[in-house]
Parts: structure tokens; sequence; C-alpha cells
């Protein structure tokens, strides 16, 4: 399904085991932010799910 910012941040938000992982990768919304805009290239508002996970992964370990 796709996912937007919106309810990217509210997940951020609601649930503890997605705020644990994002903790655990020193992310903080302001770079969940930034990552949604570099994957959402065409400027929808919406990202895959999945597609979102890669790239998440590879910024963390690239920083």
């Amino acid at each position: 399904g796709e996912l937007t910012l919106d309810e990217l941040i509210a997940g951020a938000e609601q649930d503890t085991e997605f705020q644990s992982r994002l903790r655990v990768m020193d992310i903080d919304e302001v770079d969940l932010e930034q990552l949604f805009e570099m994957i959402d290239a065409d400027g929808s508002g919406s990202v895959e799910a999945s597609e979102f996970i890669g790239p998440l992964s590879r910024w963390v370990h690239d920083s």
C-alpha cells in the first residue's frame, strides 16, 4: 500500500516498536521528512511502503 508523510509521522508517534527502531537508528521527525521527500521523487505526497524500507536502511548505514 501507499504511505503518506502524515501516516509515517503518525506511525512514528504512535507505534512503540517503530519509535524504538527509530531511536536505535538515531532518526528524528526531521530526518523522516527529509528521507520521505527524497523517496517521493514525483512529489505525489505518497510512496509505496515497500519502497521506503530499502532507502531507510541504506540511509542509516551511510550516515
